[in-house]
C-alpha cells in the first residue's frame, strides 16, 4: 500500500516539477532573470572606441568629464529619469548616460552634471543601450553646441544600475523567483521519495501504540475497500490522494458528508465534490463526477451510520452550532428511513433491516441553498 501511494506521490511531483522548471526558464529568458548572470561574471570594462560591440552588456566605466545634460523625461510633472553626456577625451569619443532619478541625485553630489567640469574620476556601472531617434536628436543637438566631431559620437548611453534592460533589483528578483520554483520542485519531489506525503497516516499509526499492527490493519484494508474515484472507503478509514498528498482520516473522525456544485460565473457547473466535515469544523474535499458521487453518497449512508448525509441550511446550523449533535442526528436520518420503507412494505418477507439497506438512499442535497 504505501508504495503505490508513494509512487502515486512521485508521479504527481515529477509533473509538478518539470511545470515548475517550464515556469521558471519562461521568468529566467522572458523576465530578464537570466542577465543576473552578467552580475555574478562581473561587469566587462568599456572600450568607447568600440561601444556598438556592448550593446546589451553590462559594464563599468570610469567617468571623470561631464559635458552637461541634454535632456531628461518627466511624468505627471515629475522628472523620472536623465540623459547628459560624458567625454572620453584619451579615446576621442562621446558617449552618454541615462539613470533614473534617485541615481541622478545621487551622482550629481560628486558629478557637475549641469555644467562642464573635471571631477575625482569615479567608477559606474550599467548596460549599454542604443538610443531612440528622438534621444539621438537631442544628444546631436547637444554635441552640435559643442562643435564636437561628429565622428567622435557614439549613439549609445550607458544605463546607469541597470542589467539587461532593467533595475539589478528586477533582475535579481526573477532569477530568484526562477531558482526558488525549481528548488520547491525538488523538495517537493523528496519528500515524495521519502514518503512525506503519507506523514498523516504514518502519524496515526505511531500513536495508537501498536504502528505495525495498525499499519498492517489499514494495508488489509486498503486492499478490499470501496473506490469511488480516488476515494477508498473501508469499514474503519477514509482515504483519497489530493495531488500528491494521501489524505486519512478514520470514519469515526467524519460526522457529515454533502455534495458540492462548482460553478462558473455562480451560472455554469464546472464540478462537483464531495465535502467531508470533521468535528473540528474542517472540512475535505474530493472531486468526483455526477454518477461516481451519488454512488458513494448511497454507499455511506447504507454502511456507516454515524454520518450524516446531504446538505441543508439547518445542518449547517446545527453543525456549527454543536457538532456532535450531527451523530444523533445521523441515526434519526436512518430511523427515518426504516420506518418509510416498512410502511410501504408491511408485509414484506424480508427482515426490515435487510430491505433498509437494499433499497434505502440518503437524502438529497439542497442545492438550491448556497452551500460553503
Amino acid at each position: 500500500m504505501l508504495a503505490e501511494l508513494k509512487k502515486s506521490s512521485i508521479k504527481k511531483t515529477i509533473i509538478g516539477l518539470l511545470s515548475l522548471c517550464v515556469i521558471a526558464v519562461i521568468i529566467f529568458f522572458v523576465m530578464g532573470g537570466k542577465d543576473v548572470l552578467q552580475l555574478i561574471g562581473g561587469p566587462a570594462p568599456l572600450d568607447v572606441a568600440h561601444i556598438e560591440d556592448y550593446e546589451g552588456r553590462y559594464v563599468s566605466v570610469t567617468v571623470d568629464y561631464s559635458l552637461g545634460r541634454y535632456a531628461y523625461t518627466t511624468k505627471k510633472g515629475q522628472t523620472t529619469s536623465h540623459e547628459f553626456g560624458i567625454a572620453d577625451y584619451d579615446g576621442g569619443y562621446i558617449y552618454t548616460l541615462y539613470m533614473r532619478n534617485a541615481d541622478y541625485k545621487k551622482m550629481a553630489e560628486w558629478l557637475p552634471i549641469d555644467y562642464a567640469g573635471v571631477v575625482e574620476p569615479r567608477t559606474i556601472t550599467g548596460t549599454i543601450t542604443k538610443m531612440s531617434n528622438s534621444d539621438q536628436a537631442y544628444y546631436d543637438d547637444m554635441l552640435e553646441d559643442y562643435s564636437v566631431d561628429p565622428s567622435w559620437r557614439a549613439p549609445y548611453y550607458l544605463k546607469v544600475n541597470n542589467l539587461g534592460g532593467q533595475s539589478f533589483g528586477s533582475t535579481v528578483f526573477f532569477a530568484a523567483i526562477s531558482f526558488v520554483l525549481v528548488a520547491i520542485g525538488i523538495y517537493r519531489l523528496i519528500r515524495a521519495i521519502t514518503g512525506g506525503y503519507q506523514k498523516k497516516l504514518l502519524d496515526y499509526c505511531k500513536k495508537t501504540g501498536s504502528p505495525e499492527y495498525t499499519l498492517s490493519l489499514i494495508e488489509q484494508q486498503y486492499a478490499t475497500a470501496q473506490k469511488f474515484g480516488s476515494l477508498r472507503l473501508t469499514p474503519l478509514y477514509m482515504m483519497f490522494q489530493d495531488g500528491p498528498t494521501t489524505k486519512f482520516f478514520p470514519i469515526n473522525d467524519i460526522l457529515w458528508v454533502y455534495q458540492r456544485l462548482h460553478k462558473s460565473y455562480g451560472v455554469i457547473t464546472t464540478g462537483r465534490s464531495l465535502v467531508l466535515r470533521f468535528p473540528n469544523k474542517s472540512e475535505a474535499v474530493v472531486a468526483m463526477n455526477q454518477k461516481t458521487l451519488e454512488e458513494c453518497r448511497e454507499f455511506i449512508y447504507a454502511n456507516y451510520p454515524n454520518i450524516a448525509v446531504g446538505y441543508d441550511g439547518d445542518l449547517m446550523r446545527m453543525y456549527n452550532q454543536d457538532p456532535q449533535s450531527m451523530v444523533a442526528y445521523a441515526a434519526k436520518q436512518r430511523q427515518k428511513t426504516q420506518e418509510i420503507l416498512a410502511a410501504a412494505q408491511p408485509q414484506a418477507p424480508v427482515p426490515q433491516q435487510a430491505t433498509a439497506e437494499a433499497t434505502a438512499t440518503p437524502p438529497d442535497d439542497n442545492l438550491s441553498q448556497n452551500q460553503p
